[in-house]
């Protein structure tokens, strides 16, 4: 029998955390059909895996992408996740969603999402099931799984409007959930740092955990904070970032909805001693029952707007406030004060993107001490000085998270290896000029290079396994997730010994190594660095199907 593709003498990391084996692997349409001992599917066309590792597709459990759907030009952005194995990603994250919308709504959720839209986004739909067939028509250069936005919901219900849900508007947020489940989301994701999903109360909260526990949908949560002293919380004990996980441990255990902590980060030096703490808290909830589970985002930094280090009186009337020196004084005392409390200075901040003025562009790729040292001003003068010429608008990477890098390791070592975590890449990407996040190009390589080979925080087949299997069975993806007859074949072929991310942090160009292929339910995608078929291969996944 002549099969579409063989795949041979391949060594298998089949996505299960088993040992890896030798085969022959035939894949037919889109499904994977036969997997038998090497050697034994005989085909003039066959592919030598000789030498290689053929694995599922990665999936990217935390992802901003789904914005980035309906662009006319997808593949500029989404290329780097492409050639770094991932086939699948899970968008809708941190309360943001591009649905549902009317036109009252449609505005705040433009105004809220801004740093997440490309140039030209229009909305083109209301609701999910016509975002849904807009994708489907343009058609998805990967697969998509897709997560309902709280901040999405509630600004359809009233907007920005910080007040309270009434009894009445949280019974229409909880149909709305259950309308989520019916077009095909897999779950409801919380932006609890964003507005408006910031202003939810217990009520609301519990609300929503309920209605998601009712529906089988994983509820994924950007939490309040992510350092021991934060605004959200008053009395300073216990730590900020672990009263939070509490609070949503207790509500997994009340409501029995199944619980994703989207982050799993301590952020700056001072708070890296409350990792002891964090971990007893979730073993604790899980040891009685909560279906909890956290995402790892592989670095000791991560990528955001300069807008997230401002507090909320200063950012509700942000242009105000902006060209005001009594308002801009006052910000400079605050921002300083909270760095020094969490333990983070100018070197943790390096400038991604300046905005749309040009001024800041030479600076981009370069940390804020750098930047500072090169215009005399003070640490403090730089951050005010990039967030009035960006106004507002900057990419940052913020580091001294769980650690700092080749340093002082531990915390995030400790979060990779734990049996609840699951790997995330988190990369918002923009077609602004200025470096991307290293994240996008590498974080998957850098995971099976840096910390399973190098570091052995576990093996290759369990690294593997964390970024496939484990996470289509939480995400409740049919046949994905493995090398097994009858699964899709998202499948990618890599070099174990040579795998890892780009060498330069923050580049625009740091394309990892040790990728050879990657296939997209049948078809080539990429081989050896270079986009082999025009076609978006890729499909929304509605309830994981």
């Amino acid at each position: 029998m002549m099969h579409d593709v063989v795949f041979s003498h391949a060594t298998v990391i089949d996505g299960t955390g088993s040992p890896a084996y030798r085969a022959d692997v035939a894949v037919d349409g889109e499904r994977i059909t036969a997997i038998r001992e090497e050697g034994t599917i005989r085909q003039q066309s066959a592919i030598d895996a000789s030498g290689l590792i053929l694995s599922p597709g990665f999936i990217d459990f935390h992802s901003h992408s789904d914005f980035i759907l309906a662009y006319a030009r997808q593949e500029q952005l989404l290329d780097p996740f492409l050639h770094q194995g991932v086939t699948t990603f899970v968008g809708g994250n941190c309360g943001f969603s591009p649905y549902p919308v009317d036109d009252a709504s449609c505005d705040t959720v433009r105004k809220n999402s801004l740093f997440l839209l490309p140039e030209g986004f229009s909305f083109e739909w209301e609701t999910l099931k016509e975002f849904i067939t807009k994708v489907e028509e343009s058609g998805s250069l990967l697969n998509a799984a897709l997560l309902t936005g709280h901040g999405s919901l509630r600004a359809l219900i009233k907007g920005n409007n910080p007040s309270p849900l009434t009894r009445k508007e949280r019974v229409r947020l909880t149909d709305l959930i259950h309308e989520a489940k019916r077009e095909g989301a897999i779950g409801i994701s919380l932006g609890l740092f964003y507005i408006p999903s910031m202003f939810a109360d217990a009520e609301e909260l519990e609300a929503i955990f309920s209605a998601a526990a009712k529906d089988d949908l994983l509820v994924t949560i950007h939490g309040h904070t992510y350092s021991w002293t934060s605004p959200f919380y008053d009395e300073k004990e216990p730590a900020h970032n672990v009263r939070d996980v509490e609070l949503f441990c207790n509500l997994a255990l009340k409501t029995g909805a199944k619980v994703h902590l989207s982050h799993m980060i301590l952020k700056g030096s001072h708070t890296w001693g409350t990792l002891s703490q964090v971990l007893d808290t979730i073993q604790s909830a899980v040891s009685n029952g909560a279906d909890i589970s956290f995402g790892v985002i592989p670095y000791h930094w991560g990528n955001t707007l300069i807008k997230t280090l401002l507090p909320a009186w200063f950012l509700e009337d942000f242009e105000g406030n902006l060209v005001d020196p009594v308002a801009v004084a006052r910000l400079g005392k605050e921002l300083e004060e909270t760095e020094r409390n969490i333990g983070r200075t100018n070197e943790d901040l390096i400038l991604l993107w300046g905005g749309e003025t040009g001024i800041l562009q030479k600076f981009e790729g370069k940390s804020f001490k750098h930047i500072a040292e090169e215009t005399s001003l003070g640490d403090m003068e730089t951050v005010l000085w990039i967030i009035q010429e960006s106004k507002g608008a900057a990419r940052i990477l913020t580091a001294s998270y769980s650690g700092k890098e080749d340093v002082y390791e531990e915390p995030l070592f400790q979060f990779m290896k734990h049996d609840r975590a699951y790997f995330e890449i988190d990369a918002i990407v923009t077609d602004t000029k200025g470096p991307q996040t290293p994240a996008a190009y590498g974080a998957f390589p850098r995971i099976l290079g840096k910390y399973a080979r190098e570091h052995k925080l576990f093996s290759l087949e369990e690294a593997v396994h964390r970024v496939t299997g484990k996470s289509a069975q939480r995400l409740g993806l049919i046949d994905r997730g493995f090398v097994r007859v009858g699964a899709y074949a998202d499948l990618v072929l890599f070099d174990a010994a040579s795998i890892n991310e780009g060498d330069i942090l923050g580049s625009d160009s740091g394309e990892p190594s040790g990728i050879k292929q990657v296939w997209i339910n049948g078809s080539l995608v990429v081989s050896d660095g270079r986009r082999q078929s025009p076609l978006r291969c890729g499909r929304v996944l509605r309830n994981g199907g």
